[in-house]
Formats: C-alpha cells, structure tokens, sequence
C-alpha cells in the first residue's frame, strides 16, 4: 500500500524493519553472538541493510507512481 502518512505506512515500515534485520542477521552472524560484532560483521550487516533499503525505496517509488 502506498500511504506516505499514517498507520498503513508506519506498518509497513516496521514490516520492512523486522524482514531486514532477519534477512540481514541470517546472511551475516555465524556462530555465536560476542558482546560487539567485529568489524566483518558490521560491514556485512551495514552493506545487507543498505541493499535491501535501495531495493525498498524502488519498489515503494514504482508502487506509488502506478497510483
């Protein structure tokens, strides 16, 4: 849904935050959890997440232009 203002969007943007960090925390942690990640970790879960937010926006751009 293409709302930019009120419940339907703050949903989907909480929906979009709980699929990154899964996809990302699956793809990028092995093995046990430290107190901090080094800093392989940290990349990959930066670089997962900046991918999949790019991919988000052009998805909801091309969702709300067909509108």
């Amino acid at each position: 849904m293409c709302v930019l203002g009120g419940a339907p969007w703050q949903t989907s943007c909480w929906q979009t935050k709980v699929k990154v960090t899964d996809v990302c925390w699956d793809k990028c942690i092995m093995g046990s959890i430290q107190s901090s990640f080094s800093r392989s970790v940290a990349s990959c879960l930066s670089n997962c997440a900046e991918s999949f937010a790019e991919g988000e926006v052009d998805d909801h751009a091309n969702c709300c232009s067909l509108h």
